[in-house]
């Protein structure tokens, strides 16, 4: 029997998983449709934020439905065409918020942060680790005292999980963020978050790495699997199909067919989001931040400034819509008023997001063979090494050191 391990996709999460496996003696193919383009693994606002424990969205959000619908161009926004489409997923939204449910959602994702940064570092050889990763935390700020107000809960809950955001007043703000000139009210500094340098660096230092060691790279598009006793087979876009011994689904957004194919009908939908990178800039600093009302977030990377979030609901077909980029741009200006406006890379990606705010990670639960890694959201990145980890240790050791159930693929 062929010992041929496939994975299908090669963003961050597949390519740390065929790098994993590799360097266990393992044979991979990491096959994905355009290995040129570019994922949403590589053009993130590189924050590796390990104290996101906590759900982004809650089901009091949703009576904001109604303003999504009426402004396209605001921060979080919901094309009415595709406003029916995203009622199952909204549902899951409600249920997976209710009181009930939070506590457990809260510690299964802590489970995985508290290697989210070392698993990233064992990837990277030690030489190469501040070429990467700057271990210099996030700024959150807030440019009303009613947000501000409003997130106190959440600073008491973090607090309870031992972490310890410091309340900086707006004239310590400016003096710490180069650039930062005018806005705050207040800001909040969390020292348990990382700054990628270079998301798309990293991903090209990984795929590298990743060769070296013999992973095949192939370039095709994954139609459909197939099972029989021996082998599991992918039938490729292309007519031709490949048998595997095992396989992993990381294609992130695009992994809801083939796990539908596969008899389950999980709520994954994309949070499609956009940004900016502008080269050259006029400053530059060694922290992220992140703009709570304006909901984005001004990074400073290798590759230069980038300004980027938001939320836009509207399935992963739909056509960009690239004047977000402009409100984005001159809502950071609130605060840096010296980001130009005139030039710079823009992009839209597609956040693979579940409903109830959980990746899915994990083996199939009636065919050992077939393994889960997609659906992060808003951590595909900051996850993407520990994931790896798991789903390898899985394939190669038939067992973690974490619980994974609630994680896994059935769950809905």
């Amino acid at each position: 029997m062929s010992q041929k391990i496939i994975i299908v996709g090669a963003g961050l999460i597949g390519t740390s998983t065929a790098l994993r496996l590799a360097q266990k003696g393992k044979k991979v193919v990491l096959i994905d449709k355009d290995f040129d383009g570019k994922p949403t693994s590589g053009n993130n606002a590189g924050i590796i934020a390990y104290c996101d424990v906590f759900p982004m969205l809650s089901a009091k959000s949703l009576l904001k439905i109604p303003f999504w619908l009426a402004d396209p161009k605001a921060m979080i926004a919901l094309r009415p065409s595709y406003a029916f489409k995203m009622i199952p997923w909204f549902y899951q939204l409600v249920k997976s918020t209710l009181p009930h449910n939070q506590k457990g959602v809260i510690e299964a994702r802590l489970s995985l942060m508290e290697t989210a940064l070392p698993d990233h570092y064992d990837q990277i050889d030690k030489a190469d680790h501040d070429t990467f990763i700057a271990k210099t935390g996030t700024y959150y700020l807030y440019q009303k005292e009613s947000s501000f107000n409003a997130d106190a809960h959440i600073r008491d809950l973090k607090q309870s999980y031992g972490y310890e955001p410091e309340i900086v007043s707006a004239s310590d703000a400016y003096k710490r963020v180069e650039g930062l000139e005018q806005g705050v009210y207040k800001a909040v500094f969390e020292k348990d978050s990382a700054v990628l340098k270079s998301p798309s660096g990293l991903l090209k230092y990984l795929r590298d790495k990743a060769k070296a060691l013999g992973v095949e790279f192939l370039q095709g598009e994954a139609k459909n699997i197939r099972r029989d006793a021996e082998y599991v087979h992918i039938d490729l876009a292309s007519g031709d199909h490949l048998m595997a011994s095992d396989i992993v689904i990381a294609a992130g957004a695009y992994s809801r067919k083939m796990v539908k194919d596969l008899g389950f009908n999980v709520p994954l939908d994309t949070e499609r989001g956009y940004n900016v990178t502008i080269d050259n800039p006029p400053f530059k600093f060694d922290c992220a931040v992140i703009a709570k009302d304006a909901q984005i977030a001004i990074s400073s990377l290798t590759d230069g400034l980038r300004v980027g979030g938001g939320v836009e609901f509207a399935g992963i077909n739909a056509a960009p819509d690239y004047g977000r980029i402009d409100r984005m741009i001159a809502l950071a200006q609130d605060l840096f008023p010296s980001i130009p406006n005139d030039r710079g890379v823009r992009w839209m990606g597609c956040r693979p997001s579940m409903a109830d705010d959980m990746p899915v990670i994990g083996r199939h639960p009636r065919d050992r063979r077939i393994n889960f890694a997609f659906g992060h959201g808003h951590l595909g990145m900051t996850m993407a090494a520990v994931t790896a980890k798991h789903i390898c240790n899985l394939i190669t050791d038939d067992k973690t050191n974490v619980d994974l159930t609630a994680f896994r693929v059935d769950r809905f």
